[in-house]
C-alpha cells in the first residue's frame, strides 16, 4: 500500500491545467482584451515598418 501526501497529490495534476481551471470569467475576459490589443499593436507596428521601407 502506497502513502498519498500532499506532494503527491499536488503534483499530480500538471501546473497549467490547474491555472486554468482556477481562472475567473473576468480574468479570461481580461486575458483575451490584452492579448487583441498586442495583435493590434503589432500590426500598427508592422504596417509602419511597410511605410518606412517605401520611402
Amino acid at each position: 500500500m502506497t502513502d498519498t501526501t500532499y506532494e503527491k497529490v499536488a503534483s499530480a495534476a500538471p501546473a497549467p491545467a490547474r491555472e486554468t481551471a482556477r481562472k475567473s470569467l473576468w480574468r479570461l475576459i481580461y486575458e483575451a482584451m490584452v492579448e487583441a490589443r498586442m495583435r493590434q499593436a503589432e500590426r500598427i507596428v508592422k504596417e509602419y515598418q511597410d511605410l518606412a521601407k517605401r520611402s
